[in-house]
């Protein structure tokens, strides 16, 4: 297991030169949080709501953070819209980068993704439990070259 914590801290965003999924996963979190660019992504970047494929977006609208919303409702008792980029942008809490989805409260509306969405996946999501309503993890797939294929956003339930 690879951990990386405090990425909200000065980490250095992914580049085409670094397929590095840990480095992938930095680049999206200062995507997020409006510190840099979108990272690289494939043709086409498939977004997962707890799990559940939801749609894919193209490289011209991944630039755009609204894209990224999706809604499925009811899930985690949350109100649509919900969005990977904006619960990075919102967590207000240190995060930390792992390769492993850690076992907190997550909802999921269907069972584990098993799809082969890339050839690196890591997780964004707190180091440490807090309360239920207040977890919530992004998982992000790149191929070998370093682009994302696919985000999942899981959230706890209150």
């Amino acid at each position: 297991m690879r951990t990386w914590e405090n990425v909200a801290e000065g980490a250095d965003p992914a580049s085409e030169q670094d397929p590095d999924p840990y480095s992938v996963g930095a680049g999206f979190l200062a995507y997020a949080r409006g510190e840099g660019g979108l990272p690289p992504t494939a043709a086409g970047v498939r977004l997962y709501l707890g799990n559940e494929y939801q749609r894919t977006i193209s490289v011209e609208d991944a630039r755009d953070p609204r894209s990224w919303e999706m809604c499925a409702t009811p899930y985690a008792e949350r109100a649509c819209p919900m969005s990977a980029v904006a619960a990075l942008r919102d967590f207000p809490y240190r995060l930390a980068v792992t390769d492993y989805l850690p076992d907190f409260c997550l909802d999921t509306l269907t069972d584990k993704i098993t799809s082969d969405l890339g050839g690196g996946m890591v997780v964004l999501g707190p180091p440490e439990p807090r309360s239920c309503a207040e977890d919530s993890a992004v998982q992000i797939w790149s191929n070998d070259d370093g682009r994302i294929t696919a985000v999942n956003l899981l959230l706890g339930s209150p």
